[in-house]
């Protein structure tokens, strides 16, 4: 046992040396490790993007493997985001198809995955499809709000459109950032996805050669650097990479719809849908109310109502509760059933 942690010592002695040499390295190095993170990179945001396009898709039968599907799966699209429409942002139909292979979840005598392959249009073309990344509109460029996580208050945050501010351009059309770090610490995060490497600040070039470089010759040295990277491992040990596309990110940014009726947010004023639709940020759809008080909201679902898609009722104490529509009827059906087994226990 103490000669194995002395040999484990001797590495990670050899590494911490070595590692400085990531801050000197030459053009044509950093150009090589370039290319080889940017084909990794390549290889997993497709993956991502067949796996997703058959999770939010394909299980519902939406097919891609002719152009006719696509223009059916465009105007599939236009009647959920109606303002602007899918058809406005994506650019035209492609012809070339390739083969993308998904996993999915399948429950029988025993829990199990189960590859599927479908034929579909490129990678990148998968995610504009999916709308992913930025589109431009108008006079400024747009993306969808992506972020699942709750707001401070309670509430889910709802998905609508962002706006980048006028006069800026994305570097990245899908507005990629990659995070690479181990637990517990700081990630190293680069927006550069072509020049991931040569874009770090010198003392982070030489925190990932330490972390993910190997004992061996500089050639080896070099190309397991990249290899640990993408390597997947359950070891809370190993970094893992992480890729964000645009709108995935905690960034604060402005509402296409607040953009469109007032040109930017303004303190004390939100900008309301009037059909309750946030996906619709057609002008005429678009009132400015005051956001000081306490919003409307379902006390089931907590999800922001308005006084036309709720119900103001009461219960047997006296006690007051605002419901949207959905719950309502969730509420009566349940009422409903607990009277009949009520009424059923008493005949027996």
């Amino acid at each position: 046992m103490k000669l194995m942690y002395s040999e484990w010592e001797q590495e990670r002695k050899w590494l911490r040396k070595k590692a400085k040499d990531a801050r000197g390295l030459t053009d044509a190095e950093e150009e090589q490790l370039d290319r080889a993170l940017a084909k990794q990179l390549k290889e997993r945001i497709g993956k991502r993007a067949s796996q997703l396009w058959w999770q939010l898709f394909g299980i519902e039968g939406h097919r891609l493997d002719s152009i006719e599907h696509e223009a059916r799966f465009i105007a599939h699209l236009d009647k959920i985001f109606a303002y602007p429409t899918a058809s406005q942002l994506i650019s035209a139909t492609e012809a070339p198809r390739h083969l993308h292979t998904a996993s999915r979840f399948i429950r029988n005598r025993r829990v199990a995955y189960q590859e599927v392959e479908f034929l579909a249009p490129s990678a990148s073309r998968l995610l504009e499809l999916m709308l992913y990344g930025y589109f431009p509109f108008e006079d400024t460029w747009i993306f969808l709000d992506r972020r699942s996580e709750r707001s401070s208050d309670g509430f889910n945050k709802p998905k609508q459109w962002l706006a980048l501010p006028r006069g800026v351009v994305p570097t990245d059309r899908l507005g990629i950032t990659i995070e690479i770090g181990i637990f517990g610490d700081n990630p190293i995060r680069s927006e550069n996805p072509a020049n991931l490497f040569s874009s770090l600040q010198p003392s982070e070039k030489e925190r990932l050669a330490k972390e993910f470089g190997s004992v061996g010759t500089h050639t080896q040295w070099l190309a397991k650097i990249v290899e640990n990277i993408f390597t997947e491992s359950r070891s809370w040990l190993r970094s893992r990479i992480r890729i964000s596309f645009a709108g995935e990110m905690d960034d604060q940014q402005q509402s296409l719809a607040a953009l469109l009726a007032n040109g930017g947010p303004i303190s004390g004023k939100r900008v309301s849908m009037l059909d309750g639709n946030y996906l619709n940020c057609h002008p005429d759809n678009l009132v400015i109310r005051s956001s000081r008080g306490r919003r409307m909201a379902c006390s089931i679902c907590r999800e922001p109502t308005t006084p036309d898609q709720s119900q103001l009722i009461k219960d047997t104490g006296g006690s007051s509760a605002r419901l949207c529509h959905a719950c309502l009827k969730w509420k009566l059906k349940i009422d409903n059933e607990r009277s009949w087994l009520r009424g059923a226990c008493i005949k027996v």
